[in-house]
């Protein structure tokens, strides 16, 4: 009967660890796209980014705020930063009042006791926030930028609303 119960608290903690990432990541995803709209990312440009290149200074403050709002390192949770346009294609160049950012975070799966690993190994959680931005094209824009990919884990969930196509 112990090791049933021992089981149980393990499946508890493991499950609400996993339940706490995915609604980190959510509240994470949307503060980061909100702040994006106003490019007010914070001052933090301490932390540790996995862009290639090096990327502009906006961007890596951002990296900085979604790792604070989710409470994860650099190992564990990724962000790109896109555009969309009124027509919902992707664009670099037509920003305006009707343009949307489109911020994507990825995280991976939390692995407290090891026990449950078989279930969430390897998993990677993925969320997606789209804001109208209601600025003018003047307006300094958080640059268009992606880290790495986690292993396990790709962009392909990132997309503008109709992909095919630039604005």
């Amino acid at each position: 009967m112990l090791p049933l119960f021992f089981l149980l608290v393990l499946a508890v903690f493991d499950f609400g660890g996993n339940y706490q990432r995915k609604l980190l990541l959510s509240a994470g995803t949307r503060e980061v796209a909100r702040a994006a709209v106003n490019a007010n990312v914070g001052e933090t440009t301490t932390c540790t980014h996995n862009a290639p290149g090096t990327p502009e200074i906006l961007f890596v403050k951002a990296v900085c705020l979604t790792q604070k709002l989710t409470r994860l390192g650099p190992d564990d949770v990724r962000l790109k930063v896109m555009y969309q346009g009124a027509n919902g294609k992707q664009t670099y160049t037509n920003f305006g009042p009707d343009a949307q950012v489109i911020v994507c975070v990825m995280t991976t799966s939390f692995r407290g006791s090891g026990l449950w690993g078989p279930v969430f190994n390897g998993r990677v959680y993925t969320q997606r926030s789209v804001v109208k931005t209601g600025k003018s094209a003047t307006f300094t824009w958080l640059p268009t930028y992606e880290e790495n990919p986690l292993p396990g884990g790709n962009w392909s969930f990132c997309t503008a609303d109709d992909p095919i196509g630039l604005e």
